[in-house]
């Protein structure tokens, strides 16, 4: 008998999807997550999910833009929402960052989150669903039955706005549990599902698919509803790197070995420095990071200097990590400047390099 999968997805709004399927007979499909939805190896939910329209309706033409990256959040996501989602003509947009965005504070991943979904309606007229994956921290809540924090405020915000959402890892947990799936065949490195866990992820979000297809009824999400929080990161701006002043060392080039990213302000030299002006409420910063990266310390308002020392965790490699942090918020509506400065590398095994790349810069707005 067919499992009946209707119990992970709440179908709200969708009608941009049934519309390309059904009389466009043309789909462009986006997302925009972390490493579990990453497409690099074809072993993601993702490559499942497109195989299946592909080979179910062989009279559709399939477009994919899969903008995920791996060990990044919403943060870095609204930035670069622009250029990697709203202008490639999506019809429907996964969003994938329950995982990601579990470490960060809860005031800025509601912000930022938040800020990415009226984004995605503002620019564009895509359905727009939200998937809900797996990491350790997740376990307990959900096998009381509940949702994970990061989860539940997720999809407080998926109901404000009428859009769709998948609870992709209760289905694998559930077979799991029912012993039809073992936990190694799931999760192999404990975070990561691989071939037969991706295909657990990829059937609930198909199944909403379908019922999508069927629903002769589907409407629009509500592309006018108030915003649940003031500080919401819709009105951000991601600054043209050209226009940092740069004191030392630095070029400025086009990238070659990360993922997505289109231009690099890049400087190797311990002192240099730069600077930026900027209107707005506070500030944004995604670097490039890694065993070869520097650490480095910002001050604001020409004010005290604040270091910046993150995390080195095993799994890094030299330089290839984007790593964004949320340097200001709340400030005054005003003018405001901005410097960085390289620090040299400490005497241990886990500072290599004093490398300081800058990969984007957001400038948050009321």
């Amino acid at each position: 008998m067919k499992k009946d999968l209707s119990k992970y997805y709440r179908l709200r709004n969708m009608s941009a999807f049934r519309r390309a399927m059904l009389e466009k007979k043309h789909v462009t499909v986006g997302f925009i997550g972390g490493s579990i939805t990453d497409p690099r190896g074809r072993e993601r939910w993702s490559e499942f999910l497109i195989s299946r329209i592909v080979a179910d309706y062989p009279d559709v033409t399939v477009d994919v833009e899969n903008t995920a990256i791996g060990a990044t959040g919403s943060d870095y996501a609204v930035l670069r929402a622009e250029q990697d989602i709203i202008c490639r003509g999506c019809d429907i947009v996964f969003v994938e960052y329950a995982v990601n965005d579990n470490k960060i504070e809860t005031p800025i991943r509601n912000a930022s989150r938040e800020g990415l979904i009226r984004k995605l309606l503002k620019g564009t007229d895509a359905d727009i669903v939200i998937t809900y994956t797996y990491c350790a921290e997740m376990l307990e809540p959900m096998l009381r039955g509940e949702m994970a924090q990061s989860v539940a405020e997720f999809e407080a915000i998926a109901e404000h706005y009428g859009i769709s959402s998948v609870f992709m890892a209760n289905n694998a947990l559930d077979e799991c549990l029912r012993g039809t799936l073992r936990w190694e065949e799931w999760l192999p490195d404990g975070l990561h599902p691989a071939n037969t866990g991706s295909r657990f992820y990829a059937d609930p979000v198909y199944a909403l698919l379908e019922k999508t297809l069927e629903d002769e009824n589907g409407k629009a999400a509500a592309r006018d509803t108030a915003p649940m929080f003031a500080d919401n990161w819709e009105r951000e701006e991601t600054v043209d790197l050209s226009e940092i002043e740069r004191i030392g060392y630095w070029r400025l080039y086009r990238n070659l070995d990360r993922p997505l990213v289109q231009r690099v302000l890049s400087t190797t030299c311990v002192g240099s420095r730069a600077k930026l002006a900027f209107e707005g409420t506070g500030l944004v910063l995604t670097i490039s990071y890694g065993w070869m990266a520097a650490d480095y310390r910002w001050r604001l308002d020409g004010g005290e200097w604040q270091i910046e020392e993150y995390d080195r965790p095993w799994w890094m490699d030299d330089h290839t990590w984007l790593k964004t942090k949320t340097l200001a918020a709340g400030l005054e509506s005003s003018s405001h400047t901005v410097e960085f400065e390289v620090l040299p590398p400490k005497a241990d095994d886990k500072h290599k390099g004093t490398a300081f790349e800058i990969i984007a810069v957001g400038i948050l707005k009321d």
